[in-house]
């Protein structure tokens, strides 16, 4: 038997030694240190701050990997009015692989917590309460996950984000935010959010819009927005969103539009709108977009809308269910409305005002004028395969 020399044995050891990743270590706070940011400065990539009940002071994670703050128990934090009028209870920035959990936000004079250049960022199971400010802020971000988070008013939006990719926002609940509830980098100018996720979130009494959103490429799916202060959803008139797609979402008693699609080529699924205040379905912008299997109930005005200059779209499954005006408006051109169903309008089933659009397959009952008014007298558009009762079509 051949003996390995000893000293080759332990300079194996040691190479497998400082190959080794380094052991995350556990610091408590108030154990070991008085402060999160006492803590933070002392931890490690990859170490986990460990927070025990009590109230605490704002903190900063700058520059840093792999790092977790956890609450263990109830723990608060709280920012009071800071020198320059506004304080930030939790800033993440430059950093990535950093994972807050369980932490509470109350009355604070600002933004709750702000994510800034920064990825891989997780915000899990934190309660924020009566902030000023938003909610929680991610800009010039990627790929940062707001996941079983509740937010109660907010001075203003409930969740913004700016010039992000990849955010996901799953399973939240959002109530009373002062502003939007989801803001996509909704302003002007705008700086757009692209491929993000809102899915299985509620948005409850935001003060304008539910969800609104300037980007392309975003999924909003099985959200829930009921008594907004504006529209459930909108895709911002301000910027030029394209492709976005809203898949089984509701807007519920919203005191304007239910959906109010801007921009082109954005889609609508299964998406339901419950008494909105003014037409259910608004499609606007450059147009190119998609409603399929939608259903308005009881809108004060119109079920589905297309207005002058957004062409091109395709309405088709839909249904709506006594509209207080018309069931489908269309005010542009190269439309396809097919097997669509509006019953009990109070003035036209279809108002149609332009040429160049296909109608087939629908079926329309009930409505106290014409089931179809064409301005045109159908001279223009072709109708096939309809059912009605009356029309104005020669």
């Amino acid at each position: 038997m051949t003996r390995r020399p000893l000293t080759l044995t332990l300079l194996a050891l040691l190479a497998g030694l400082a190959a080794a990743p380094a052991r995350a270590d556990t610091l408590r706070v108030p154990q070991d240190f008085a402060s999160i940011q006492g803590a933070v400065a002392a931890a490690a990539d990859g170490d986990e701050i460990l927070i025990s009940k009590g109230s605490y002071d704002p903190f900063v994670i700058d520059g840093r990997n792999d790092l977790t703050v956890r609450a263990k128990g109830k723990v608060v934090l709280t920012a009071p009015l800071g020198a320059d009028g506004a304080s930030v209870a939790a800033v993440i920035v430059d950093s990535s692989g950093i994972v807050l959990s369980r932490l509470r936000f109350e009355s604070i004079v600002g933004d709750a917590v702000t994510v800034d250049s920064s990825n891989g960022v997780l915000l899990e199971k934190l309660r924020i309460d009566s902030v000023s400010g938003y909610g929680i802020w991610v800009t010039g971000s990627n790929d940062v996950t707001v996941e079983k988070t509740r937010i109660e008013i907010t001075g203003a939006d409930g969740i913004r984000t700016d010039a992000c990719t990849g955010v996901t926002v799953d399973r939240c609940l959002i109530r009373y935010a002062g502003n939007d509830g989801v803001a996509f980098s909704a302003g002007n100018p705008a700086e757009p959010t692209h491929g993000s996720v809102v899915c299985r979130t509620r948005i409850l009494d935001p003060g304008d819009d539910g969800v609104d959103v300037d980007g392309d490429g975003n999924l909003f799916e099985r959200v829930i927005v009921k008594g907004a202060g504006e529209d459930g959803f909108e895709v911002d008139k301000d910027g030029a969103g394209s492709g976005n797609t809203f898949l089984m979402c509701r807007a519920i008693k919203p005191d304007y539009r239910g959906f109010a699609i801007y921009g082109s080529a954005n889609t609508l699924e299964k998406c339901i709108s419950i008494q909105v205040g003014h037409d259910a379905i608004v499609l606007r912008g450059a147009g190119g977009h998609t409603a399929t299997s939608c259903k308005s109930v009881k809108p004060w005005y119109d079920g589905l809308y297309t207005s002058a200059g957004s062409d091109g779209n395709t309405l088709t499954g839909n249904r709506v269910v006594s509209p207080g005006d018309d069931g489908i408006d269309v005010r542009s051109s190269g439309n396809l409305i097919e097997g669509n169903k509006v019953g009990g309008a109070d003035q036209f089933g279809f108002e149609v005002t332009e040429t160049g659009n296909t109608f087939t397959g629908n079926k329309i009952k009930g409505s106290k004028q014409f089931d179809i008014f064409d301005s045109e007298l159908g001279l223009g558009n072709t109708y096939t395969d309809n059912t009605l009762k009356t029309s104005n079509l020669l």
